[in-house]
């Protein structure tokens, strides 16, 4: 069932409570849902790194290919997003505008992983939790995870993303229920955030979109975060 899923439907399915009443790191899925997406297409082949400059980072673009009329449409909406252009990580985790929350919990949905509940409280104001269904896909993850972060294993390409992406959006603890948690995790989760821990199906090239990624998520949750409370 889990290869069924985007990187972006397996991260959502972490940060959604079991009992679908909250989503870990709510302030920033504007950044860490994009950064799933985008690192889907870096470790499909559909991102490139263009050119490194020295301030400011790598430049990546879209790979010129023929259309494919199989593709995911939120991997296609994303592509049709960045163009033709090159553009900065930080660009485009900021820039592309892909509001994929709704999305993302339409179709673990309908693929019956979640299920939608819509409620009113006090008879007038609708609320919507997303309590889980199935639980086997979570569970594979959480587990791939936990042999990464607290048995020391190497990670595969795409959780190795995800790891990153839950690291930079400085999300892990809040997960729940709790993942395990000590002073090696703490300095696991960071080494593969920053790249230091290399995927075994990852090429170089989309390792560096994936660290770019990453960084760029840390940059704008760490702005979220020390955002004046106006």
């Amino acid at each position: 069932m889990e290869d069924e899923l985007l990187i972006v439907e397996e991260l959502m399915l972490l940060l959604l409570a079991d009992d679908g009443s909250a989503i870990a790191g709510s302030k920033v899925l504007h950044c860490v849902l994009p950064g799933a997406v985008l690192a889907e297409l870096a470790l499909t082949g559909r991102l490139e790194v263009h050119s490194h400059r020295r301030v400011g980072g790598t430049l990546i673009h879209a790979k010129r290919a023929t259309p494919d009329p199989q593709i995911d449409p939120i991997l296609a909406e994303a592509l049709r997003a960045m163009g033709t252009r090159e553009h900065s990580a930080y660009g485009l985790v900021s820039g592309l505008d892909l509001d994929v929350r709704q999305p993302v919990l339409d179709r673990l949905a309908a693929k019956g992983i979640i299920l939608r509940e819509t409620k009113k409280v006090f008879g007038v104001l609708p609320t919507t939790r997303w309590p889980t269904l199935d639980v086997r896909a979570e569970a594979a993850l959480r587990n791939r995870v936990t042999a990464v972060l607290d048995d020391g294993r190497r990670p595969d390409a795409r959780t190795a993303a995800i790891i990153a992406l839950i690291s930079a959006a400085q999300v892990y603890v809040q997960l729940q229920p709790r993942m395990p948690w000590n002073a090696e995790v703490a300095a696991r989760l960071k080494e593969i955030e920053r790249g230091q821990v290399s995927a075994a199906d990852a090429t170089p090239e989309s390792q560096e979109i994936i660290d770019e990624i990453a960084r760029a998520v840390l940059a704008m949750t760490s702005s979220a975060s020390s955002a004046p409370i106006l």
